[in-house]
């Protein structure tokens, strides 16, 4: 149920990702991070709009590695920071980074990444379900909060994923 993603723009780049619902053990996870055992990038879902919110991201993501513009340390951090619509690197970890009592889980993998997709997926406990069902895990009040999006912008055209891509685009602008 994982799902990989190639960039026509960057071809030797490729994304996997997967997202997990009741997840036990998040804090150890973020623990592997911190020590450099694990090099992917764990987002909670909460904020994410649907899976072309994550591809947008991953891709804005390795535009910035591509051509040496990156405002983080890491393909993967760049991954949280493009998925945010705030200039603030540190808003976007607190806002995207998974929490240590996360129940769900989004993992990002990056084919730079020292980390193989099989060890980032035996690692994880928790249950792997379709990226397609990113919406049931994400809270629509507060991506409006967040995002600042009003009822008429979603109105427009019933899709709250335009609204978020919209924003994270013009971002840099």
């Amino acid at each position: 149920m994982d799902t990989k993603f190639e960039f026509e723009n960057f071809p030797k780049y490729t994304a996997m990702v997967a997202l997990f619902n009741r997840v036990e053990n998040c804090s150890e996870l973020k623990e592997a991070l911190r020590n450099g055992t694990l090099d992917v990038a764990l987002i909670d879902p909460t904020l994410v709009g649907g899976s072309f919110h994550v591809h947008c991201a991953i891709n804005k993501a390795i535009a910035a590695m591509s051509s040496g513009t990156m405002k983080t340390r890491s393909g993967h951090a760049e991954v949280l920071y493009a998925l945010s619509g705030s200039r603030s690197i540190k808003e976007a970890f607190d806002r995207f980074g998974a929490r240590n009592d996360s129940p769900a889980l989004l993992a990002v993998l990056l084919s730079t990444s020292c980390s193989s997709w099989s060890d980032v997926l035996s690692l994880v406990r928790g249950d792997t379900v379709p990226l397609d069902h990113i919406g049931a895990l994400r809270s629509k009040e507060q991506i409006l909060e967040f995002f600042k999006i009003c009822s008429r912008e979603v109105a427009a055209d019933g899709n709250i994923e335009n609204a978020i891509v919209s924003r994270i685009a013009c971002r840099d602008v």
